[in-house]
């Protein structure tokens, strides 16, 4: 083995090191850079499953609600209701009208 001229006994000891067991200093390194952008990969693919899902779950909502819930099915409806008062009866047709209990029974003339 061939030691560099560092100008220090032992200043290059890692290299020495690294190449008694084959492997170059920042072998290590790249591997844990390898993992980092597998894992990386890899957490990507599951946001993309889980944004599928989420939008998938998002139509099938939109179209449970434009099927079972209008707008004349909810309990709210005769209150928000705009032709109200063109469908209803108006509150006294006629002195003859059966709706009229008895204290609504004056008749002007």
């Amino acid at each position: 083995m061939q030691r560099a001229e560092t100008g220090g006994a032992g200043c290059d000891r890692k290299h020495e090191v690294s190449e008694l067991r084959g492997l170059h200093p920042y072998e290590p390194l790249r591997q844990y850079a390898k993992l980092a952008v597998y894992y990386d990969t890899q957490i990507k693919l599951k946001q993309q499953e889980a944004d599928l899902i989420t939008a998938q779950q998002a139509r099938e909502e939109a179209l449970f609600r434009t099927q079972n819930q209008l707008k004349g099915t909810s309990r709210e409806w005769d209150l928000n209701r705009p032709d109200a008062l063109r469908n209803e009866q108006p509150a006294r047709v006629s002195d003859a009208d059966p709706r009229l209990g008895a204290s609504s029974m004056q008749a002007r003339d």
